[in-house]
C-alpha cells in the first residue's frame, strides 16, 4: 500500500524528475490546458515566491500501474463521467457515471485533496466530488449553492489551489471564491467582464486572468492578488474579430486566440505578445471554419486548433517569436469542440478530441518529434461534453 501525498504533482512540460526514487503516489490533474509541477524536488523555477519546477520534457510522467482517467460533463443527462485511459495504447475504457446536476458544465480540479468541482448551469450550484482511482467511481462530498442569478459557464483554479473563479454568463462577471480546508467555497467578490464572455484563462504564472468577450470583440485582463484572491481589471484589448478561446505558450510571453467572423473565410488564429500588462497583436494565421478550442504542446511547439465548422484539427508551427504557420490538418468527427492533451506515457502522447455532433471522442497519437497526429480510433460516448479534463494517480519510483 502506497502512502498518498497531501501535495499535488501537477506538471507543465510533462515529465518525471530523475531524482525522485521514493515509492509514493501523488495526484496529477490538468486545469486550463496546462500541467503544473508542485513536487518538492528538482526545482529550477520560482514563481511568486513559490517554487515550481519545469519538468524535463523528454521524460515520461507516467509508468506502469498509474491510473489516469478522462472526465467529462454531460449537460443533457446532468452527469459527470469517467473513462480509464488504457496504458498500452491510449484508448478509453468506460468506467463510471454519476448524477452531477442539471446543465452540468465546467469541471475544475484541486488535485492535492482529490477534489473535483462540477458547475451546473440550471441548478445554479457546484457539486464537489472525489474520485476512486481503482474503479473511476465518484463520491459526492457536498453541494455548494451559487445563488439563482449565477449561471456558471466556466471555472478555473489557481495552481496553489487556494482560489476558484467562475465565469457567470448571466451577469457578465467573474465570481471569486476562496477554497476552504474542507473544499467548500467562500465568496470573496465579483468583477465585471465584457459582453458575452466565453473563456477564462490564467497565464502560466497565475498572476493574470484573461477573459475573451465575444460580443464586444475584446479581451479583459485582470491582475490577481495572490494573497487575497481578488481580481482587478488592468486593461482591455480590442480584437479584430470576436474572440472565442485563448491559451499561452509555456514562457507566458505569447498568447494565441481563436476568432470567429460572420464571413467564415476570415476566421483566424491570432498571436499576441504579452508584455507591459497588455497584449499586442503580432501575427495572424487563417484558420478553418468556426475555430474553437486551442491546445499547445510545449514539447513539440505545436498549436492544435479545433475547427468545428469543417470538422478538422489544424496544426500550427512557429516561424518566429510568437508567429504562426499552418503546417497541416487532420480530420475529426463532426464539430470538434474540446481538446485534451494527455500526459506522456513512455514518451508517447495522446490527444483527445470531443466531437459534439458525433457524440464521440476521437483519439490521436502525437509524434513527440514533429507534433504530427495519427488517428487511432473514435470512442462513442453517447453525449456532447460541455467540459473535459484528466486526473491521475502517479506512483513515484
Amino acid at each position: 500500500m502506497f502512502k498518498k501525498l497531501a501535495a499535488l504533482c501537477l506538471v507543465i512540460f510533462i515529465g518525471l524528475w530523475a531524482g525522485i526514487s521514493c515509492a509514493e503516489s501523488s495526484l496529477v490533474a490538468s486545469n486550463n490546458r496546462l500541467f503544473y509541477d508542485l513536487t518538492q524536488q528538482g526545482f529550477s523555477k520560482y514563481v511568486n515566491g513559490q517554487k515550481y519546477r519545469v519538468a524535463e520534457p523528454n521524460r515520461s510522467l507516467r509508468g506502469d500501474g498509474d491510473n489516469f482517467y478522462l472526465l467529462f460533463t454531460d449537460p443533457a443527462t446532468g452527469t459527470i463521467n469517467s473513462y480509464l485511459q488504457t496504458a498500452d495504447n491510449g484508448l478509453l475504457k468506460p468506467a463510471k457515471s454519476m448524477a452531477s446536476g442539471q446543465g452540468a458544465s465546467s469541471i475544475a480540479v484541486a488535485a492535492r485533496n482529490n477534489w473535483i468541482y462540477v458547475a451546473n448551469k440550471l441548478d445554479h450550484n457546484i457539486l464537489l466530488f472525489s474520485l476512486n482511482f481503482t474503479d473511476g467511481s465518484f463520491k459526492p462530498l457536498m453541494t455548494i449553492p451559487l445563488g439563482q442569478s449565477v449561471i456558471p459557464a466556466k471555472m478555473i483554479i489557481n495552481f496553489q489551489e487556494t482560489f476558484l473563479y467562475i465565469l457567470d454568463s448571466n451577469s457578465h462577471e467573474i465570481v471569486e471564491y476562496a477554497i476552504t480546508q474542507n473544499g467548500s467555497l467562500k465568496l470573496i467578490g465579483k468583477v465585471s467582464t465584457g459582453d458575452s464572455p466565453t473563456d477564462l484563462m490564467f497565464d502560466p504564472t497565475n498572476q493574470w486572468v484573461f477573459v475573451t468577450n465575444t460580443d464586444d470583440k475584446s479581451i479583459s485582463i485582470y491582475r490577481v492578488d495572490m494573497s487575497m484572491g481578488t481580481l482587478s481589471l488592468s486593461s482591455t484589448v480590442q480584437t479584430e474579430e470576436p474572440p472565442v478561446d485563448i491559451t499561452f505558450d509555456a514562457t507566458g510571453q505569447y498568447a494565441y486566440v481563436t476568432t470567429q467572423y460572420p464571413d467564415t473565410q476570415k476566421d483566424q488564429v491570432f498571436a499576441y505578445r504579452w508584455s507591459n500588462e497588455t497584449l499586442t497583436s503580432i501575427d495572424g494565421a487563417i484558420a478553418g471554419m468556426d475555430p474553437q478550442a486551442l491546445s499547445l504542446d510545449p514539447v513539440t511547439n505545436t498549436l492544435y486548433v479545433a475547427d468545428s465548422g469543417n470538422s478538422q484539427l489544424s496544426e500550427y508551427k512557429f516561424t518566429g517569436p510568437g508567429q504562426l504557420k499552418l503546417v497541416g490538418s487532420t480530420q475529426t468527427g463532426q464539430q470538434p469542440s474540446i481538446l485534451m492533451l494527455a500526459p506522456p506515457l513512455d514518451n508517447i502522447r495522446y490527444l483527445y478530441v470531443a466531437d459534439a455532433d458525433s457524440q464521440a471522442i476521437s483519439i490521436y497519437r502525437e509524434n513527440l518529434d514533429t507534433g504530427a497526429l495519427t488517428f487511432l480510433t473514435q470512442t462513442n460516448i453517447g453525449s456532447n461534453p460541455a467540459d473535459m479534463t484528466m486526473i491521475g494517480e502517479v506512483i513515484k519510483r
